[in-house]
């Protein structure tokens, strides 16, 4: 077996351990499912679409990492109809919450969003930003953001598009999210089906995302840690241009190959202005941040720099030569608990494959290899820092 074959299945091994279980993806579609089906029987007069964003709908958010901890489920409410200024909006959107009696002391308002702040053993809390539409332009919507002190405004803002911007580039045109219509409304509730995916793409976000969050955890300058939406768009881009020039069904090369192209993706003007395009919106800059503060950029190159020697270089040297080591590394790079299952899963697919006669002796390279055509059935295995 070659390297970048093993090194693809132990990287699945973790991307499934980082990624938020089962449980908890359905505790978060019921809780969402609850809140849209409450607000269609809310308000006959009004014509409202719910519909799921960010890194929930994306299919590429991550565990906590500890049970102090929480993920988000980011939604957006659509009032089509009547129209407000971004204060009225917001206002009658948090009434509406307010309304519904399980949202009780639950509510927080925060600048970008209102936030329903679910219970401890939940782990999550639900972002919900109040929007409008923006006449005769497909899915741009406004977003009413606040100030933090007396200040409402609108943000234009597209996430439907980088949704859809997002499966083409993992070429899932196929992919056609279903909608929930009331017979008696006017609102409706679009399912979250992008989450329940798994494909490489959204694997290697995954995994880059928890490393980071490892990396800055306890860290001085833990807020200038490179956002999911840069890291996410970064990876996008990169995967749509590159992703026919190496095995993209590999996970492990799919991650190096993006790690390694990071930087040229990033664009520098005349004025070194720092500028990455939103798909979705082009006059929005994800980099906008950073020609503000340049502790953002450095915090983003440090990061990648430890990215680039966790994930690449030292797996690379020490999958075949020093598992041991390569299981402590690991451990500081991603979390003893998650690495420690990802490595077990590991050891016992290498164990399968062998004991079922899917592992090869390769004769001429003298090596283990998965294709028959290389050489002779292998049946004995060595499980990750174990003995054979």
């Amino acid at each position: 077996m070659t390297r970048e074959e093993k090194l693809n299945m132990l990287f699945d091994s973790l991307s499934n351990e980082v990624s938020i279980t089962e449980t908890m993806l359905d505790r978060a579609e019921t809780s969402y499912n609850a809140l849209g089906n409450y607000i269609k029987s809310y308000n006959d007069e009004w014509d409202v679409v719910v519909y799921p964003q960010g890194s929930f709908e994306l299919g590429t958010v991550i565990k906590p990492l500890n049970e102090e901890e929480q993920y988000d489920v980011d939604l957006v409410v659509l009032v089509k109809s009547p129209e407000f200024n971004a204060g009225s909006l917001r206002k009658n959107v948090r009434e509406m919450l307010a309304s519904y009696g399980v949202y009780n002391g639950k509510i927080q308002d925060k600048k970008p969003c209102i936030r329903i702040q679910y219970a401890d053993s939940a782990q999550f809390h639900m972002d919900i930003a109040s929007a409008q539409e923006v006449q005769n332009k497909d899915d741009i919507i406004e977003i009413a953001r606040w100030n933090g002190v007396d200040e409402y405004y609108y943000d234009i803002s597209n996430p439907k598009g980088y949704i859809e911007w997002f499966k083409k580039t993992m070429e899932l045109d196929q992919i056609r999210k279903k909608a929930l219509y009331e017979v008696s409304g006017k609102t409706e509730v679009e399912e979250l089906k992008l989450s329940r995916r798994r494909t490489p793409l959204q694997k290697s976000i995954q995994i880059l995302k928890r490393h980071r969050d490892i990396y800055f955890n306890g860290k001085a300058n833990s807020d200038d840690r490179p956002s999911s939406i840069i890291i996410t768009t970064l990876c996008a881009k990169i995967y749509k241009d590159l992703c026919s020039t190496f095995d993209s069904n590999n996970i492990y090369l799919t991650i190096a190959n993006l790690l390694r192209n990071f930087q040229r993706y990033i664009t520098i003007d005349m004025e070194g202005q720092y500028y990455l395009e939103n798909p979705s919106n082009k006059a929005e800059n994800f980099l906008k941040k950073w020609n503000d503060n340049s502790n953002l950029v450095v915090a983003f190159n440090e990061w990648l720099r430890q990215a680039c020697k966790d994930i690449i270089e030292n797996p690379e040297e020490f999958i075949e030569e020093n598992p041991h080591e390569l299981r402590s590394v690991l451990n500081e790079s991603f979390g003893a608990t998650v690495v420690e299952k990802a490595l077990d899963n590991y050891g016992q697919k290498i164990g399968k494959l062998a004991e079922n006669g899917k592992m090869f002796f390769d004769k001429v390279g003298a090596g283990i290899t998965l294709q028959s055509s290389m050489g002779s059935s292998y049946k004995g295995h060595t499980y990750f820092g174990g003995n054979s």
